[in-house]
């Protein structure tokens, strides 16, 4: 009888406790971890969602364009287009060049070359006859010495056959020569001048001294040929010199 009334409380224990059914307690335990794991399960569930939006591939967009600097205009050749039917082809004729415009020659006379002093020396006299058949004496002797100025160049008048091509010119030159001979009194000087009396004519025998050295000194330069080949050079540098600067790139220039 003991044994038994011991064992009845024993069961009650184990199947009630604090007086609820242990399925109501399992109940409540399901319901407050129902409670504490949705939270979780939530947080969990949309950063998987945001996961897998973010594992998507991104659409590429469309780069902006790069402003280059614009190159220099460059000329380019035009393509003949396509004829249309019933139209016909016409050639675009090419500019005719301008031709370059000649000097006037003949306003340009004389192109000297070279100018240098020169001097030579001269002996002038007169005579006169003697009466009876005494023969010629001489009356008046002037020995002097002339400077003079002298001058050697080309006459452009006489320039021929000209021929120009495009930008090129040819051309025949007359040769050097003396242009001019102009005496200097102020350096020129009487050597020695000898008068017989009575008989002297010597009035103007200067002047004539003078003429004739003149022409001593156009004959003397006229007769250097290293001089005149000189002349000859300086002229067609300087022609060829004056021809380039008005257009022209090729100049040939012949001596006769």
């Amino acid at each position: 009888m003991e044994q038994g009334s011991n064992s009845r409380p024993t069961e009650s224990r184990t199947g009630n406790v604090w007086g609820l059914p242990l399925a109501m307690w399992v109940l409540v335990a399901a319901l407050l971890l129902t409670l504490l794991l949705t939270p979780m399960v939530m947080r969990a569930m949309e950063f998987g969602v945001r996961w897998m939006q973010g594992a998507e591939a991104p659409k590429t967009e469309a780069a902006a364009p790069v402003n280059w600097p614009t190159p220099p205009a460059t000329y380019v050749a035009e393509t003949p287009a396509a004829e249309a039917p019933g139209l016909v082809a016409t050639t675009r004729p090419l500019p005719t060049p301008t031709p370059i415009p000649l000097p006037a020659w003949e306003e340009m006379s004389y192109l000297t070359t070279i100018k240098f002093t020169d001097s030579v020396v001269v002996q002038a006299e007169r005579t006169t006859a003697l009466p009876w058949q005494l023969g010629n004496v001489v009356t008046d002797r002037l020995l002097l010495k002339a400077v003079g100025q002298v001058q050697i160049g080309v006459n452009l008048k006489q320039i021929s056959n000209i021929e120009v091509d495009g930008d090129s010119i040819r051309f025949v030159l007359p040769k050097p020569e003396v242009i001019s001979v102009e005496l200097l009194p102020d350096q020129s000087q009487i050597y020695d001048s000898a008068q017989v009396i009575f008989l002297s004519q010597y009035a103007g025998l200067e002047k004539d001294a003078l003429e004739q050295s003149r022409q001593l000194l156009k004959e003397n330069v006229a007769n250097n040929e290293s001089m005149m080949d000189m002349a000859q050079k300086m002229a067609r540098l300087q022609l060829a010199d004056f021809l380039r600067q008005t257009g022209f790139d090729t100049v040939e220039i012949t001596f006769r």
